[in-house]
């Protein structure tokens, strides 16, 4: 059974990576003049009619802008990252689920900032902004 994207955060979360997520939200927050915290949001319904929830990096106070940020770097000898855009595709799908004026994807790495550009060109929704914040 694929791993769900909370049991891939899980597994991938370090404390530089949620000090990363923390500055993200601190600038953003400047930028926009709102506050950001993370936050769960019903993005649908299970096969049983029950709610599905996702947590969300960044949720402003009056739930108007939604976002992931993602710390990922590129391979090392230049190799393209699958998993890491496979995993930045499933927050894009996850992003296009929430009921948010905005919806921002917020990427900290400038050279994987440009990867993922190029491979979601004409993928992703144009509701979707992809952000680089360098942190």
């Amino acid at each position: 059974m694929p791993l769900g994207l909370e049991k891939i955060r899980k597994l991938g979360k370090t404390k530089e990576w949620e000090e990363k997520e923390k500055k993200v939200r601190n600038i953003l927050g400047k930028r926009l003049k709102t506050t950001f915290k993370r936050k769960k949001l019903h993005i649908g319904l299970k096969s049983d009619g029950t709610p599905k929830e996702h947590e969300f990096d960044l949720v402003s106070l009056n739930g108007e802008v939604v976002g992931e940020v993602k710390t990922f770097t590129p391979i090392k000898g230049g190799g393209r990252p699958s998993a890491k855009i496979d995993t930045t595709f499933l927050a894009c799908f996850v992003l296009e689920k929430a009921k948010a004026r905005r919806r921002l994807l917020v990427l900290t790495d400038e050279e994987f900032f440009r990867i993922f550009k190029k491979e979601s060109n004409g993928i992703i929704s144009k509701k979707i902004e992809i952000l680089h914040i360098p942190v």
